[in-house]
Parts: C-alpha cells; structure tokens; sequence
C-alpha cells in the first residue's frame, strides 16, 4: 500500500503534500513537541506514538493506508 501511494506521488518529495504525510507529521508533533498547540491535550496528558510510527513514515502509511476522504485520525481511549 505504501508503494502505491509513492508511486502516486512520483517520489519521496510528493509525499510531503499527501494528507497521509500531514497527518503522520502532526500526530507525532501533537504527541512529542511541547511547543505544538495541542501538546496539552495529547503528549501533555501522556499520549505518546508508538516508536515504529513515530520512526518511520512508511511504517505508519503501510499500517494506516491512505485517509478516507472526510476521516480524520483519532486517539483511541
């Protein structure tokens, strides 16, 4: 899944403009940059991303695959 979506994109460049990317980026920084607007309500309280995701983009793109227009990605209690 996750060779289609850099096909899709030509190269690793494109990737960056995928609302996979945008949304690999921000949940990483949500979760472990105290500086990002929503740290308090996610990395504040503890929430934390699995090293595999937050050490690989192609690790999380292959796991999630690409985002259902319309579907956000979403903190599991």
């Amino acid at each position: 899944m996750a060779k289609d979506i850099v096909r899709k994109n030509k190269d690793w460049n494109g990737l960056g403009q995928t609302p996979e990317y945008h949304c690999w980026w921000n949940m990483i920084a949500r979760c472990h940059d105290p500086n990002h607007e929503s740290y308090a309500i996610y990395g504040g309280r503890g929430i934390t991303v699995s090293d595999v995701w937050r050490n690989s983009y192609f690790a999380f793109l292959e796991d999630m695959g690409e985002c259902p227009k319309g579907l956000t990605l979403d903190r599991f209690p």
